[in-house]
Formats: structure tokens, sequence, C-alpha cells
């Protein structure tokens, strides 16, 4: 089952399998977050060794408890390793859309 990319919220890798979490629900399948990672445009951001975002989706970065907000009320972690480049892309994003 194909995936279109903007319908994908953000990824979670969980032992050797994927939980790709979409606006309409969730797939589970087989893979690594690395190699799957490959396979995904340039609005996806790795914010944690087991999380892959689309940055796109993302409506709120919480910096001060490392966590990103998705609407509907989902958080997902953010480790200190990806804290600088989520602070960057998170900055052009609210360029783009806010100027």
């Amino acid at each position: 089952e194909k995936i279109a990319n903007s319908q994908i919220r953000y990824i979670e890798s969980n032992a050797h399998q994927l939980l790709i979490h979409t606006i309409s629900g969730e797939v589970a399948l087989y893979e690594k977050l690395d190699v799957y990672e490959k396979k995904l445009y340039k609005d996806f951001l790795r914010i944690h060794k087991s999380f892959l975002v689309n940055i796109s989706l993302v409506t709120m970065v919480h910096f001060s408890n490392m966590m990103v907000h998705f609407n509907g009320g989902v958080f997902v972690p953010v480790s200190r390793t990806y804290k600088a480049v989520l602070s960057e892309k998170w900055k052009q994003r609210k360029e783009k859309l806010w100027g």
C-alpha cells in the first residue's frame, strides 16, 4: 500500500517495525527507519533516533520540553542531538508561512 508523503505526520521506529502515523490512521511495516528515510522528500526530518516528522504538518515546536506538536493533541519527542537541526528547519518553516 502506497502512502502519499503529504499524508504522513510522523514515522516511529519500534524494534524492527515502523509505525507510519498518517492524517487518517496508522500503517505498520517492516523496514529500518534510516532506509525508509532515504525514500522520503526533504520535508521529513529526523528529530530523535526513533522518530521522523513531516515538518510541513508540525503545528508547534516546544523547545522547553523538547516536543513537536501536531493537530489533534499529538506530541512527539525531540532529542538533544537533533535540536539544532529542528530549530533551523522550524525557523525556515515559520518564515515561509508568516514571513
